[in-house]
C-alpha cells in the first residue's frame, strides 16, 4: 500500500490514505507508469474522441470502445479522488491487457491507445506500419531505381565501343548493340519491346500504389525491376537499340547492368510473393 501510494504521488495523483487498494492496483499502476512515455501525440493523424464519464459504470463502458481498437481520450475530472484512482487503475489494467499505451494529457485527462489500432510510431516495427511509412517505402523504391538507372547509363556511356579483357578466357568488357530484349531475345522487335516495357512499368507503379503491405525486401526488388526496365527503355527510345557490354565465357550473349538488376529484381520479387507476402499481410491484419 505504501509503495503504491508513493508511486501514485510521484505521478501527480492525490491519494486518499484510507482507501483500500484492489489486489491488482500495484501491477496496473506499474503498467500505467511503463506505458505512459511511449506515445508521441504529434504522430496521431486523426482527432480521437473525448469522453468525460460521470460514473464508474461509464468507465467500464468505455473499455468496450477500447476493445474495438479505437484510441480515445478520457477526462476523469467528474470523479472524486478515490473514484479517480479506481477508474484510472481499471483503465490501466484494461489497456495493459490490450497491449496498449497511455499518455497523460493534462490533470485527470489521459489518452488511451490500444495496440491493435497502432496510432503510435515510436517503435520501428518492420512489418506493422502506420500510414506515415508509405512515403518512406516509396522513397526507398525510387532511390533503388535511380541508383540502378544512374550506373547503368554511366557504364553504358563509358564502355560503348570498348573491347577489354578483364580476366583472360573468363570475363570481358565487350560493347555490342542489341535490338532485342534482355540477353539477346526478341531481336529486332524494338517497337514492340518499347510498348511492352512501358506497359510493364506502368503496371508495376499502379500495383505498388495500391499495395498496402510492403517491406524493405519488397521495395528493393521492385526498385531493381523498375530501374532496370527504365534503363533499357531509354536506350530503345533514343538509340533504337540497347547497349550491352558485359560478357562471360559461360554465356553466349552480352548483357548490361540493367539486365542484371532486372533479373535479380524479378527473382527477389517472385521469392517475396511466394514466401513473404502472406506473412506481411497476416501481420498487418492482426494489427488491425
Amino acid at each position: 500500500m505504501g509503495f503504491l501510494n508513493g508511486l501514485l504521488k510521484g505521478l501527480g495523483f492525490e491519494v486518499e490514505k484510507k482507501e483500500k487498494p484492489h489486489i491488482k492496483e500495484e501491477k496496473e499502476s506499474k503498467a500505467y507508469k511503463n506505458a505512459g512515455l511511449e506515445i508521441d501525440l504529434s504522430t496521431i493523424k486523426s482527432q480521437p474522441q473525448i469522453f468525460a464519464p460521470n460514473t464508474e459504470q461509464d468507465v467500464q463502458n468505455l473499455v468496450d470502445i477500447l476493445k474495438t481498437g479505437e484510441a480515445i481520450t478520457i477526462d476523469l475530472k467528474n470523479f472524486s479522488d478515490s473514484e479517480y484512482i479506481r477508474s484510472l487503475d481499471f483503465l490501466s489494467g484494461a489497456i495493459y491487457t490490450l497491449n496498449g499505451k497511455i499518455k497523460k494529457v493534462s490533470e485527470k485527462t489521459f489518452f488511451f491507445c490500444p495496440n491493435i489500432k497502432r496510432w503510435y510510431i515510436n517503435s520501428m516495427k518492420f512489418f506493422e506500419k502506420p500510414k506515415i511509412y508509405k512515403f518512406r517505402y516509396g522513397i526507398l523504391t525510387a532511390s533503388v531505381s535511380f541508383v540502378v538507372l544512374f550506373w547503368d547509363q554511366i557504364l553504358k556511356l563509358i564502355t560503348d565501343g570498348f573491347e577489354i579483357t578483364v580476366i583472360n578466357g573468363f570475363f570481358w568488357i565487350s560493347s555490342t548493340h542489341n535490338t532485342g530484349a534482355a540477353y539477346g531475345i526478341f531481336s529486332g522487335q524494338t517497337i514492340m519491346l518499347i510498348i511492352v516495357s512501358t506497359i510493364m512499368i506502368l503496371i508495376l507503379l499502379v500495383y505498388n500504389y495500391f499495395k498496402s503491405s510492403k517491406s524493405i525486401f519488397y521495395c528493393i526488388s521492385l526498385g531493381l525491376i523498375i530501374g532496370g526496365a527504365i534503363g533499357n527503355l531509354l536506350d530503345r527510345i533514343f538509340l533504337g537499340y540497347v547497349r550491352d557490354f558485359i560478357k562471360f565465357s559461360f554465356f553466349n550473349f552480352n548483357f548490361n547492368i540493367a539486365d542484371a538488376c532486372l533479373t535479380i529484381g524479378v527473382v527477389l520479387f517472385i521469392v517475396y510473393l511466394i514466401f513473404f507476402d502472406n506473412v506481411f499481410k497476416s501481420k498487418k491484419t492482426k494489427g488491425e
